[in-house]
């Protein structure tokens, strides 16, 4: 959508809201691959003064379904909000559109404060080791209440979409992104399927389940966290989905995209899912089974990055870097399933 076209359409959008209000310094930013975000400003009546503000909007041309149905993202946001006990950027506007050709979009407030993924980052600038360690666990707090949310008040929603926990799905899901790449990683891709079909472990209770939950996605300030971004693939299922996730962004050796094994304060895997365990009361069984799936789902997502980068006129060095790192990192994922030590006693997820 034309930036001339999407001002038009937001202007109507947040008068709509905000009566007399209006919006201007709209701006591009990087997000997600699969929606645009804009940063803007609100202001005039029923502002409070001008507001920063940010603009998701949903690709032209394309039916807003899955993670691009960015009215199903605001719309959780707007429960949780509600529910007050994870923290989430406020809802000021939502305009379902006309889609595909007008597609829907909604406006956030601005949250301050920072973004750091520590160990991702080419140049960070990390805060004192005692913040960036009680900030990581903070986090484990704050995933531990998203995954008490009430799930019957998430299904209820429109368009949540199917409530229930299907691990045989959620690999074949991933087994499906394999089939179209590389056919040396699509091969590494199948194997590690395959050891995750065999040793499916008991499901758990469903729960809300962000789907990138990791320090990169989170507002902070200090040791607090302040919000949580980027709810596009947010669903109910198995809660250590997340938890898995999780913690292998915070081991170097379970991002292949790592430029630094470890940063001032920052917890291992293990500390953190201590925190967690703590918050629930809970010890979490089975995880060296989803830290194996992690692994699998963090492969296939850099495997189509590999693919298209391949295509680019003038592909990412960065991202080739990591390409040769992708088979090994399989082979080490379905390692974890072989057994051992439990992986709070280690910091190996």
């Amino acid at each position: 959508m034309a930036p001339d076209v999407l001002l038009a359409r937001l202007a109507v959008a947040v008068d709509r809201a905000f009566p007399g209000a209006g919006v201007s310094d709209l701006r591009p930013v990087s997000g997600g691959a699969s929606s645009l975000t804009y940063s803007a400003t609100l202001t005039g009546a029923g502002t409070s003064g001008p507001r920063a503000c940010f603009v998701k909007v949903a690709p032209a041309g394309l039916e807003p379904v899955r993670n691009r149905d960015v009215v199903r993202q605001a719309r959780l946001q707007a429960l949780l909000a509600e529910d007050g006990r994870i923290p989430v950027p406020e809802i000021l506007v939502v305009d379902a559109g006309d889609p595909p050709d007008d597609p829907p979009l909604y406006v956030s407030g601005a949250v301050d404060g920072e973004s750091l993924e520590p160990l991702v980052e080419r140049e960070p600038v990390f805060p004192p080791a005692d913040i960036l360690t009680g900030r990581t666990l903070a986090a484990a707090g704050v995933l531990a209440r998203l995954h008490e949310v009430d799930v019957d008040r998430v299904s209820a929603l429109p368009g949540a979409g199917p409530a229930g926990v299907d691990l045989s799905g959620e690999v074949d899901r991933w087994a499906r992104v394999f089939a179209t790449v590389d056919p040396v990683l699509a091969e590494a891709g199948e194997r590690c399927a395959q050891r995750l079909r065999q040793q499916l472990p008991e499901a758990l209770a469903p729960a809300l389940v962000h789907g990138d939950f990791r320090l990169g996605n989170l507002i902070c300030v200090g040791p607090e966290v302040r919000t949580v971004l980027d709810w596009e693939i947010w669903s109910v299922t198995d809660p250590r989905i997340d938890l898995a996730w999780f913690l292998m962004t915070l081991a170097h050796d379970g991002l292949p995209s790592a430029v630094r094994t470890g940063a001032p304060g920052l917890p291992g895997p293990a500390a953190v899912l201590a925190e967690y365990e703590r918050a629930r009361d809970v010890v979490v069984p089975d995880l060296e089974w989803f830290a194996a799936l992690s692994r699998f789902r963090a492969a296939a997502a850099m495997s189509l990055n590999v693919k298209h980068n391949r295509r680019r006129p003038d592909p990412d060095p960065a991202i080739e870097r990591y390409a040769g790192t992708l088979v090994p990192f399989l082979e080490a994922g379905a390692a974890l399933l072989d057994g051992g030590e439990r992986i709070a006693t280690s910091d190996l997820i």
